[in-house]
């Protein structure tokens, strides 16, 4: 099943914002640990050689604590606003889209193609931010509160063995710097004086991020094809690490499955719009809508519909959701 080329170049575009966002956020959050740690090395250069007092280690508990509010008050934001551009770059390939035959076939419907859609995004990041995307339900803020959760409980952890050791103030402030500091490198020691505990402080955080963008754009895309009437399949297409990334250290996953399979008739890799499996975290697999009729052939669809002809298809559409298509 060919697609139609002007609608794969909007969601090609749209693909290319999704991985500078995934990009763009990467940055964003390891900075926001590094900061962390920078705030926690003050500590550490102002802490005295000597051994820990219960008040150096109540008042670095506290600075622990007031760190990582922090941290979690940025995860949020940064992810939040990550996932409604997210959401929002992946309903824009239906406005463009529609917006050019709008414009092409001269059809008098710019407006009404934007209330169909106007309000997809917001569906998509409910989604995201609720949990309901999920069979936990867990939302946003619950995921990262978890996460943080963790790092707290490393560090409290850390800070009790360096009391058995009978370290000083500034060993354990700099061990917790050295935590806490995304690119500071834990060699094989690092297991053996604080075993269990994070080598890679932003991994979750990362994963979480990348897991959040991917499902918002997934699941905009999903609603907004719902409203195309065109819209015949949606294509499961392998990232183009896929093999350097999963096959090649792990093996074939549900990714390859996904991309191979034909249950549905549809062609390969084509799953029907309501049938989209949720990618597994971190994936980076592409999903696209699939519209076989040409541009001319939609546009003059539509531009004989809207003169009084009779098109069962958009007849079944306007019936189900009125003169704007909204559901």
């Amino acid at each position: 099943m060919k697609n139609n080329p002007e609608y794969q170049r909007f969601a090609n575009e749209a693909r290319k914002k999704q991985l500078k966002l995934i990009k763009k956020d990467y940055i964003f959050i390891r900075d926001i640990f590094k900061d962390a740690s920078k705030r926690l090395e003050i500590k550490a250069v102002k802490a005295k050689s000597g051994s820990l007092t219960k008040r150096f280690t109540l008042d670095y508990k506290k600075a622990i604590e007031e760190s990582l509010i922090e941290v979690r008050k940025q995860l949020y934001n940064n992810n939040k606003k990550s996932i409604e551009e997210a959401a929002k770059h992946a309903n824009e390939v239906q406005l463009s889209f529609f917006s050019k035959l709008n414009n092409q076939y001269e059809l008098g419907m710019d407006q009404t193609f934007k209330t169909v859609f106007s309000r997809v995004p917001k569906g998509a990041i409910a989604e995201v931010l609720d949990g309901n995307l999920y069979k936990d339900n867990k939302g946003l803020s619950k995921r990262i509160w978890g996460d943080i959760n963790g790092i707290d409980k490393d560090m409290n952890y850390m800070i009790t063995r360096a009391i058995a050791e009978k370290k000083s103030a500034y060993e354990l402030s700099k061990d917790i710097e050295r935590y806490i500091n995304p690119e500071a490198k834990k060699d094989w020691e690092w297991n053996k004086i604080y075993p269990n505990t994070r080598k890679k402080v932003d991994y979750n955080a990362q994963r979480l991020a990348r897991t959040s963008i991917n499902h918002a754009f997934l699941s905009a895309n999903i609603r907004s094809c719902k409203r195309n009437p065109y819209v015949e399949a949606m294509h499961w297409e392998l990232s183009a690490s896929h093999y350097e990334r999963q096959i090649k250290p792990f093996g074939e996953d549900e990714c390859d499955d996904y991309a191979n399979q034909d249950n549905y008739n549809l062609g390969i890799g084509n799953f029907p719009v309501e049938k989209v499996p949720l990618p597994h975290p971190q994936c980076l697999c592409v999903v696209y809508a699939v519209i076989p009729k040409s541009l001319e052939e939609i546009g003059s669809e539509l531009r004989s519909w809207i003169d009084g002809e009779s098109n069962s298809m958009l007849d079944k559409r306007y019936e189900k959701y009125g003169l704007e298509f909204i559901d």
